[in-house]
């Protein structure tokens, strides 16, 4: 595989180990004779012998692969920062329990020794777009895209009916407060923590989850990565909020609608060679007798 000569850095700089992670990454990186490049925040942690130079985020995207110091809330910010880029984005995780940054930094060398080797195992990771109809009754595409879900909740205000169109049939109406449609990325975070299943990550699906229904039927929904959902405000008494990745990226009063489906675009995210998705659910929710860090489920920083 080609050497990689460029890497590109985005740490957690709320971290306080963040800096000590940073140096040891410089310091196999003069070994190596690989350049370092890092946005403003994460090179401000830097002394200046270790040579991080700061870049800006398009310039850090053609970086040969891109190295994130935090949990995958981080991931979440440099995907969104870097946008459409086909490096590989390797996690580290310096945050609180991370799916994709999976590698632990007691595997930093590993991990380096990996990134600039080109020996990595890089997972392709779906991505939802979602659009909302404008005064014209033109559907307008929110700028923004999710790598873990796209969210349409009431901030205040009484229970909402929201209605659940699949490939143009009316499916169901929920009482609610609120619907999560994640990816399979997105399906160890904020679906997760509302009754959502697990989905691994290279399965080509989505998954609809009900935030607090009124009725025992309204269940998590499985359905293919192909099909093209529709949510209707049928009845809510103040607007409701689109999230995106966490993010307040729209509104949808009353009788608005959202569609939501695919995006052509995909984030690489990758991790050690031979690194499995199973062992990292089994490791990360206790599932061999470890103990779950449960409070960071819903994402961690």
């Amino acid at each position: 595989m080609e050497e990689t000569r460029k890497i590109g850095i985005i740490a957690n700089n709320t971290k306080t180990h963040a800096p000590a992670v940073l140096g040891k990454i410089a310091a196999l990186a003069a070994k190596a004779g690989v350049e370092l490049v890092a946005d403003t925040a994460t090179a401000a942690l830097a002394k200046p012998e270790w040579g991080i130079a700061p870049a800006r985020y398009a310039d850090i995207a053609r970086a040969s692969a891109i190295l994130v110091l935090g949990g995958d809330g981080t991931i979440l910010r440099a995907v969104h920062c870097l946008g459409e880029t086909d490096s590989p984005i390797f996690g580290i995780n310096i945050g609180s329990l991370g799916y994709m940054a999976s590698t632990e930094v007691s595997q930093l060398e590993e991990a380096f020794k990996a990134v600039t080797s080109g020996d990595m195992n890089v997972s392709a990771r779906q991505m939802l777009s979602a659009s909302t109809l404008d005064a014209s009754g033109a559907w307008r595409r929110l700028p923004r895209e999710a790598l873990n879900e796209v969210v349409i909740s009431r901030g205040s205000g009484r229970m909402v009916r929201i209605e659940l169109e699949l490939n143009g049939v009316h499916v169901t109406d929920y009482s609610c407060d609120g619907v999560i449609v994640s990816t399979p990325t997105g399906s160890t975070a904020y679906s997760l923590s509302a009754g959502g299943p697990l989905v691994m990550p290279d399965t080509k699906a989505v998954v609809i989850t009900v935030i607090c229904p009124h009725a025992l039927s309204s269940r998590p929904i499985v359905i293919s990565d192909a099909t093209r959902i529709v949510l209707r405000a049928a009845k809510a008494d103040v607007p409701l909020f689109i999230e995106i990745d966490g993010e307040v990226s729209g509104s949808l009063a009353q009788g608005g609608s959202v569609e939501i489906s695919t995006s052509s675009r995909a984030a690489r995210i990758a991790s050690l060679p031979g690194h499995g998705d199973g062992a990292t659910f089994a490791q990360k929710l206790g599932w061999m007798g470890s103990t779950p860090r449960i409070a960071a489920l819903a994402g961690g920083h």
